[in-house]
Protein backbone atom coordinates (compact mmCIF):
# COMPACT_ATOMS: atom_id res chain seq x y z
CA UNK A 1 0.00 0.00 0.00
CA UNK A 2 2.79 2.21 1.00
CA UNK A 3 4.49 1.96 -2.95
CA UNK A 4 1.25 3.04 -3.88
CA UNK A 5 0.65 6.54 -2.22
CA UNK A 6 4.07 6.56 -3.66
CA UNK A 7 3.40 6.12 -6.93
CA UNK A 8 -0.09 8.13 -6.50
CA UNK A 9 2.11 10.94 -5.28
CA UNK A 10 5.25 10.67 -7.98
CA UNK A 11 2.29 11.12 -10.60
CA UNK A 12 0.37 13.98 -9.25
CA UNK A 13 3.62 15.57 -9.01
CA UNK A 14 4.14 15.09 -12.76
CA UNK A 15 0.83 16.23 -13.41
CA UNK A 16 1.38 19.64 -11.63
CA UNK A 17 4.91 20.02 -13.63
CA UNK A 18 3.03 19.52 -16.89
CA UNK A 19 0.72 21.67 -15.84
CA UNK A 20 3.13 24.63 -14.98
CA UNK A 21 5.21 26.92 -17.05
CA UNK A 22 8.72 26.08 -16.94
CA UNK A 23 9.94 29.48 -16.64
CA UNK A 24 13.18 30.11 -17.62
CA UNK A 25 15.27 33.77 -16.72
CA UNK A 26 17.65 34.65 -19.37
CA UNK A 27 20.48 37.05 -18.94
CA UNK A 28 20.91 40.21 -20.52
CA UNK A 29 24.11 39.52 -23.00
CA UNK A 30 24.81 42.72 -24.75
CA UNK A 31 22.66 45.89 -25.31
CA UNK A 32 22.78 49.11 -26.84
CA UNK A 33 20.85 52.49 -25.99
CA UNK A 34 22.56 55.36 -28.84
CA UNK A 35 25.43 55.57 -31.13
CA UNK A 36 26.11 58.83 -30.95
CA UNK A 37 25.10 61.80 -29.55
CA UNK A 38 22.82 62.12 -32.13
CA UNK A 39 21.39 58.81 -32.34
CA UNK A 40 19.80 56.87 -29.47
CA UNK A 41 16.98 54.96 -29.27
CA UNK A 42 13.82 55.72 -27.76
CA UNK A 43 10.34 54.24 -29.57
CA UNK A 44 11.46 51.05 -31.31
CA UNK A 45 8.82 48.82 -33.05
CA UNK A 46 8.76 45.85 -35.59
CA UNK A 47 12.51 44.36 -34.81
CA UNK A 48 13.09 41.49 -37.68
CA UNK A 49 16.14 40.10 -39.07
CA UNK A 50 17.56 39.45 -42.74
CA UNK A 51 21.20 37.91 -43.82
CA UNK A 52 22.39 37.89 -40.34
CA UNK A 53 21.11 41.92 -39.66
CA UNK A 54 18.59 43.53 -37.52
CA UNK A 55 16.05 45.52 -38.76
CA UNK A 56 14.11 47.96 -36.62
CA UNK A 57 12.02 51.38 -36.74
CA UNK A 58 13.02 53.94 -34.33
CA UNK A 59 9.20 55.99 -34.79
CA UNK A 60 10.76 59.73 -33.31
CA UNK A 61 13.13 59.55 -36.48
CA UNK A 62 10.70 57.43 -38.77
CA UNK A 63 13.26 55.71 -40.26
CA UNK A 64 14.48 52.09 -40.49
CA UNK A 65 17.54 51.38 -38.18
CA UNK A 66 20.09 48.41 -39.22
CA UNK A 67 22.79 46.62 -36.94
CA UNK A 68 24.74 43.91 -37.32
CA UNK A 69 24.32 40.74 -35.07
CA UNK A 70 26.65 42.32 -32.36
CA UNK A 71 24.40 45.40 -32.09
CA UNK A 72 26.79 47.42 -34.40
CA UNK A 73 25.23 50.14 -36.53
CA UNK A 74 25.34 49.63 -40.30
CA UNK A 75 22.98 52.01 -41.87
CA UNK A 76 20.12 54.13 -41.79
CA UNK A 77 17.21 53.78 -44.14
CA UNK A 78 14.32 56.38 -45.13
CA UNK A 79 14.22 59.94 -44.79
CA UNK A 80 12.04 61.61 -42.37
CA UNK A 81 9.46 64.51 -44.12
CA UNK A 82 6.18 64.29 -45.91
CA UNK A 83 7.77 64.66 -49.17
CA UNK A 84 7.05 62.04 -51.75
CA UNK A 85 10.04 60.03 -50.83
CA UNK A 86 9.78 61.02 -47.33
CA UNK A 87 8.29 58.98 -44.16
CA UNK A 88 6.21 60.82 -41.81
CA UNK A 89 4.83 57.95 -39.94
CA UNK A 90 6.62 54.63 -39.95
CA UNK A 91 4.29 52.37 -38.63
CA UNK A 92 5.26 48.37 -39.71
CA UNK A 93 7.68 47.33 -42.33
CA UNK A 94 8.79 43.37 -43.96
CA UNK A 95 11.69 42.92 -45.78
CA UNK A 96 11.18 40.48 -48.64
CA UNK A 97 13.55 39.09 -51.37
CA UNK A 98 16.40 41.86 -50.72
CA UNK A 99 13.51 44.56 -50.79
CA UNK A 100 12.51 46.63 -47.92
CA UNK A 101 9.03 47.51 -47.55
CA UNK A 102 7.97 50.06 -45.54
CA UNK A 103 4.62 51.29 -44.38
CA UNK A 104 3.70 54.91 -43.84
CA UNK A 105 0.29 55.39 -42.75
CA UNK A 106 0.78 58.87 -41.94
CA UNK A 107 1.17 59.79 -45.00
CA UNK A 108 -1.08 56.23 -46.90
CA UNK A 109 2.02 55.18 -48.80
CA UNK A 110 4.32 52.21 -49.22
CA UNK A 111 7.90 52.80 -50.46
CA UNK A 112 10.14 49.83 -51.17
CA UNK A 113 14.12 50.45 -50.81
CA UNK A 114 17.14 47.85 -51.72
CA UNK A 115 19.48 46.93 -48.44
CA UNK A 116 21.32 49.66 -49.80
CA UNK A 117 18.76 52.11 -48.76
CA UNK A 118 17.86 53.45 -52.46
CA UNK A 119 14.28 53.76 -52.83
CA UNK A 120 13.02 51.26 -55.82
CA UNK A 121 9.33 52.09 -55.87
CA UNK A 122 6.43 54.28 -54.05
CA UNK A 123 2.73 52.76 -54.12
CA UNK A 124 0.11 54.95 -52.92
CA UNK A 125 -2.52 53.07 -50.33
CA UNK A 126 -6.22 53.22 -51.24
CA UNK A 127 -7.74 55.03 -48.42
CA UNK A 128 -11.10 53.02 -49.05
CA UNK A 129 -9.44 50.05 -47.22
CA UNK A 130 -9.31 50.05 -43.66
CA UNK A 131 -5.71 49.14 -42.76
CA UNK A 132 -4.32 48.30 -39.22
CA UNK A 133 -0.95 49.34 -39.68
CA UNK A 134 0.55 48.43 -36.26
CA UNK A 135 0.20 44.84 -37.13
CA UNK A 136 3.19 43.04 -38.96
CA UNK A 137 2.35 41.87 -42.62
CA UNK A 138 3.55 40.11 -45.69
CA UNK A 139 4.20 40.90 -49.12
CA UNK A 140 3.62 38.45 -52.00
CA UNK A 141 6.34 38.59 -54.82
CA UNK A 142 6.27 42.44 -55.25
CA UNK A 143 2.75 42.36 -56.59
CA UNK A 144 0.68 41.82 -53.54
CA UNK A 145 0.41 43.18 -49.55
CA UNK A 146 -1.54 41.28 -47.45
CA UNK A 147 -2.16 42.54 -43.42
CA UNK A 148 -4.96 43.13 -41.15
CA UNK A 149 -8.27 45.19 -41.62
CA UNK A 150 -11.19 46.72 -40.18
CA UNK A 151 -13.80 45.25 -43.02
CA UNK A 152 -16.34 42.76 -41.89
CA UNK A 153 -15.39 41.09 -45.33
CA UNK A 154 -12.48 39.15 -43.82
CA UNK A 155 -9.61 39.19 -41.09
CA UNK A 156 -6.92 40.23 -43.69
CA UNK A 157 -6.85 42.23 -46.95
CA UNK A 158 -5.06 41.47 -50.08
CA UNK A 159 -3.79 44.61 -52.20
CA UNK A 160 -2.42 44.68 -55.44
CA UNK A 161 -0.02 47.45 -55.14
CA UNK A 162 -0.30 49.05 -58.54
CA UNK A 163 -3.56 49.34 -58.19
CA UNK A 164 -6.57 49.87 -55.87
CA UNK A 165 -7.76 46.07 -56.48
CA UNK A 166 -8.03 44.34 -53.00
CA UNK A 167 -10.17 41.24 -51.89
CA UNK A 168 -10.58 39.97 -48.40
CA UNK A 169 -9.77 36.31 -46.47
CA UNK A 170 -9.83 34.85 -43.03
CA UNK A 171 -12.38 34.55 -40.37
CA UNK A 172 -13.13 37.42 -38.19
CA UNK A 173 -14.17 37.00 -34.41
CA UNK A 174 -17.38 38.45 -33.27
CA UNK A 175 -17.96 40.39 -30.02
CA UNK A 176 -20.53 41.84 -28.48
CA UNK A 177 -20.27 45.70 -29.87
CA UNK A 178 -19.54 46.63 -33.25
CA UNK A 179 -16.68 48.77 -31.69
CA UNK A 180 -14.52 45.84 -30.28
CA UNK A 181 -14.91 43.59 -33.98
CA UNK A 182 -13.29 46.75 -35.71
CA UNK A 183 -10.65 47.02 -32.99
CA UNK A 184 -10.18 43.24 -32.17
CA UNK A 185 -9.62 41.30 -35.12
CA UNK A 186 -5.99 43.04 -35.53
CA UNK A 187 -3.26 40.34 -36.09
CA UNK A 188 -0.02 39.50 -36.61
CA UNK A 189 0.80 38.08 -40.17
CA UNK A 190 3.69 36.01 -41.21
CA UNK A 191 4.19 33.12 -43.91
CA UNK A 192 5.89 30.27 -43.17
CA UNK A 193 6.05 26.91 -45.14
CA UNK A 194 2.46 25.94 -43.98
CA UNK A 195 1.14 29.06 -44.97
CA UNK A 196 -0.25 31.90 -43.58
CA UNK A 197 0.23 32.00 -39.29
CA UNK A 198 -2.42 34.62 -37.81
CA UNK A 199 -1.73 35.55 -34.23
CA UNK A 200 -4.21 37.92 -32.04
CA UNK A 201 -3.03 40.78 -30.26
CA UNK A 202 -5.94 40.12 -27.67
CA UNK A 203 -7.24 36.70 -27.89
CA UNK A 204 -4.85 33.81 -27.05
CA UNK A 205 -5.04 32.12 -30.50
CA UNK A 206 -2.63 30.82 -32.95
CA UNK A 207 -4.42 30.61 -35.92
CA UNK A 208 -2.86 28.90 -39.25
CA UNK A 209 -4.28 29.01 -42.98
CA UNK A 210 -2.69 27.25 -45.72
CA UNK A 211 -1.84 28.94 -49.41
CA UNK A 212 -5.54 29.19 -50.45
CA UNK A 213 -6.50 31.18 -47.44
CA UNK A 214 -8.62 28.11 -45.60
CA UNK A 215 -8.34 27.48 -42.10
CA UNK A 216 -6.05 24.33 -41.29
CA UNK A 217 -5.09 24.23 -37.35
CA UNK A 218 -5.35 27.00 -34.18
CA UNK A 219 -4.13 26.46 -31.53
CA UNK A 220 -5.15 27.94 -27.77
CA UNK A 221 -2.42 29.03 -25.40
CA UNK A 222 -4.64 30.56 -22.53
CA UNK A 223 -3.68 27.72 -20.16
CA UNK A 224 -0.17 29.35 -20.01
CA UNK A 225 0.06 30.63 -16.13
CA UNK A 226 0.82 34.17 -17.44
CA UNK A 227 -2.00 34.03 -19.72
CA UNK A 228 -4.25 32.75 -17.13
CA UNK A 229 -3.20 35.74 -14.98
CA UNK A 230 -3.43 38.20 -17.41
CA UNK A 231 -6.96 36.80 -18.45
CA UNK A 232 -8.21 36.89 -15.15
CA UNK A 233 -7.29 40.42 -14.21
CA UNK A 234 -8.88 41.55 -17.32
CA UNK A 235 -12.34 39.96 -16.48
CA UNK A 236 -12.56 42.50 -13.55
CA UNK A 237 -12.03 45.35 -15.10
CA UNK A 238 -14.87 47.46 -16.97
CA UNK A 239 -14.29 47.41 -21.01
CA UNK A 240 -15.88 49.98 -22.83
CA UNK A 241 -17.25 49.10 -26.65
CA UNK A 242 -14.23 50.69 -28.09
CA UNK A 243 -11.66 48.92 -25.68
CA UNK A 244 -9.33 46.05 -24.63
CA UNK A 245 -6.50 45.03 -22.91
CA UNK A 246 -3.38 43.00 -24.85
CA UNK A 247 -2.39 39.37 -24.08
CA UNK A 248 0.22 39.71 -26.85
CA UNK A 249 2.22 42.92 -27.16
CA UNK A 250 4.75 41.45 -30.16
CA UNK A 251 4.91 38.29 -31.92
CA UNK A 252 7.71 36.64 -34.38
CA UNK A 253 8.48 33.74 -36.60
CA UNK A 254 11.68 32.37 -37.40
CA UNK A 255 11.66 29.16 -39.67
CA UNK A 256 8.59 27.36 -37.98
CA UNK A 257 9.61 28.83 -34.24
CA UNK A 258 6.54 31.19 -33.61
CA UNK A 259 7.91 33.77 -30.38
CA UNK A 260 4.95 35.49 -28.54
CA UNK A 261 6.13 38.26 -26.26
CA UNK A 262 3.33 38.27 -23.39
CA UNK A 263 2.16 40.06 -21.05
CA UNK A 264 1.01 40.35 -17.51
CA UNK A 265 -1.28 42.76 -15.25
CA UNK A 266 -0.12 42.92 -11.91
CA UNK A 267 -0.39 45.20 -8.73
CA UNK A 268 2.74 46.72 -9.98
CA UNK A 269 1.40 47.84 -13.14
CA UNK A 270 1.12 46.56 -16.61
CA UNK A 271 4.53 44.20 -17.89
CA UNK A 272 5.44 42.57 -20.82
CA UNK A 273 8.43 40.58 -20.50
CA UNK A 274 7.48 36.96 -21.27
CA UNK A 275 8.06 34.64 -24.38
CA UNK A 276 6.67 31.73 -25.27
CA UNK A 277 8.10 29.98 -28.20
CA UNK A 278 6.01 27.16 -29.82
CA UNK A 279 6.89 25.05 -32.80
CA UNK A 280 4.62 24.52 -36.05
CA UNK A 281 4.69 21.40 -37.76
CA UNK A 282 1.68 19.09 -38.27
CA UNK A 283 0.78 20.96 -34.99
CA UNK A 284 1.66 23.70 -32.60
CA UNK A 285 3.46 22.55 -29.55
CA UNK A 286 4.70 24.93 -26.85
CA UNK A 287 8.20 24.42 -26.91
CA UNK A 288 9.53 27.28 -24.05
CA UNK A 289 8.78 30.10 -21.56
CA UNK A 290 11.21 32.59 -20.87
CA UNK A 291 11.48 35.67 -18.63
CA UNK A 292 13.48 38.76 -20.09
CA UNK A 293 15.15 41.06 -17.73
CA UNK A 294 13.54 44.04 -17.54
CA UNK A 295 9.65 44.89 -17.06
CA UNK A 296 8.05 46.36 -20.27
CA UNK A 297 9.39 45.25 -24.02
CA UNK A 298 7.87 46.47 -27.49
CA UNK A 299 8.96 44.19 -29.83
CA UNK A 300 11.41 41.11 -30.24
CA UNK A 301 13.33 39.15 -33.13
CA UNK A 302 15.86 36.07 -33.40
CA UNK A 303 18.85 35.47 -35.11
CA UNK A 304 21.14 32.72 -34.77
CA UNK A 305 19.51 31.07 -31.32
CA UNK A 306 19.61 34.78 -29.90
CA UNK A 307 16.48 36.78 -28.58
CA UNK A 308 16.96 40.50 -29.26
CA UNK A 309 14.15 42.52 -27.71
CA UNK A 310 13.64 46.63 -26.75
CA UNK A 311 12.96 47.95 -23.11
CA UNK A 312 10.68 50.60 -23.40
CA UNK A 313 11.52 52.16 -19.84
CA UNK A 314 15.33 52.69 -20.34
CA UNK A 315 14.89 52.52 -24.06
CA UNK A 316 17.78 49.66 -24.35
CA UNK A 317 17.82 47.43 -27.07
CA UNK A 318 18.85 43.94 -25.46
CA UNK A 319 20.37 40.60 -26.71
CA UNK A 320 19.67 37.19 -24.66
CA UNK A 321 20.96 33.86 -25.63
CA UNK A 322 18.41 31.15 -25.07
CA UNK A 323 20.74 28.22 -25.20
CA UNK A 324 22.14 29.40 -21.67
CA UNK A 325 19.10 30.19 -19.99
CA UNK A 326 18.49 28.72 -15.96
CA UNK A 327 15.28 27.07 -15.24
CA UNK A 328 13.42 28.65 -12.62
Amino acid sequence: MKYVFVLLFLLMSLFSCSEKDLVRRLSVKDKVSEFSDTLFLGRVKNLLTYNNDIYFVEQYRNQIIKLDSCLNLRGLIGRMGEGPEELCNVSSFIIDNDIIYVLDAGCAKLISYGLDGNIIARYRLSEKVGLMPEFRFVVSGNDYMEMSVTDRRGAFGKMKLQSDSVSYWGERTLFAHTDMEYVRNGRYLFKSSFGYVSISDNEAIIEVYNFDKKKIMDYDYSSLEVVKRSLAYLDTQPMSSNSYGIICEDAYMDGNQIYLLLSSYETMGYKANTVAVFELQSDIRLKGVYQLAGSLYSSLCVLNGNVYAFETKESILEKYSIMSSSVN
